[in-house]
């Protein structure tokens, strides 16, 4: 319904009574999320993974919340971690392959996010994300494919179609 504050109150309550509960934490993490409360976020993701090590979500949430304040290593080591939590996770490669990418480690980003497409065929972000590292790499014709799967799923995307346009025009 959009009332993050009153999520942030009830998920609170559920934690008191049931404090060692770590998708509670979690999900109190996306609350933060969504109100832009990215520290409180983070340790309420952090209480999560320190319940659960193996909470890929939880550690994917707290690498997408550092990378918010700009704190991509960090981040980096989280993508990982959910990765090693759950290997068919493929937003966890997609969110380590953009934050490489911000980084500039084109190959690594590449590698990570053929990965997510290989977990999910069906994940249009990551094939819209390969096509922009293939379109800084200057590999035209691989962006080219990437654009046209990632506007197959998601036709009404403007964003894909400015892309596409400037594969043509390159």
């Amino acid at each position: 319904k959009g009332d993050t504050g009153r999520a942030v109150e009830l998920i609170g309550k559920a934690i008191k009574q049931s404090p060692d509960n770590p998708l509670y934490y979690n999900n109190l993490g996306n609350a933060y999320t969504n109100k832009g409360n990215y520290e409180s976020a983070i340790a309420s993701y952090r209480r999560a993974v320190d319940i659960n090590h193996l909470f890929g979500e939880a550690h994917n949430n707290l690498g997408n919340a550092l990378t918010q304040i700009g704190r991509p290593d960090e981040a980096i080591a989280c993508f990982k971690k959910a990765i090693q939590a759950r290997p068919d996770m493929a937003v966890a490669y997609f969110s380590l392959g953009r934050s490489l990418k911000e980084l500039g480690f084109m190959e690594s980003a590449l590698a990570a996010v053929q990965q997510a497409v290989r977990v999910q065929e069906n994940y249009p972000r990551a094939h819209y994300l390969l096509g922009q590292i293939f379109m800084e790499e200057g590999r035209l014709k691989e962006a080219e494919t990437c654009f046209k799967k990632a506007v197959a799923f998601i036709p009404d995307s403007a964003e894909i179609y400015y892309s596409l346009g400037n594969v043509y025009r390159d």
